[in-house]
């Protein structure tokens, strides 16, 4: 072989390199939008999940306070909330 054919050779294997880190870094990209967008929609149903259970309490306390009004109408109760 000569001297021309090893740089030749090198120089292929050097761009091939770079070539399959540029490869690799496009599918971790690929793979960290996804993780992206994954938690996004986990963090958005967590959110509805949210607003649902504060529903559920807001109206457990509604009826908890009719309960309280029918049972003692003379009473004032004080709400304090945490």
């Amino acid at each position: 072989m000569r001297a021309t054919d090893i740089e030749d050779s090198l120089q292929r294997l050097d761009t091939l390199t770079q070539e399959e880190a540029q490869m690799a870094s496009v599918g971790l990209l690929k793979i960290t939008h996804s993780i992206e967008r994954t938690v996004a929609g986990v963090n958005n149903g967590v959110q509805l999940v949210r607003g649902d259970v504060q529903d559920v309490g807001k109206r457990v306390e509604d009826k908890l306070d009719q309960a309280n009004r029918s049972s003692f109408p003379s009473l004032t109760i004080f709400h304090c909330e945490v």
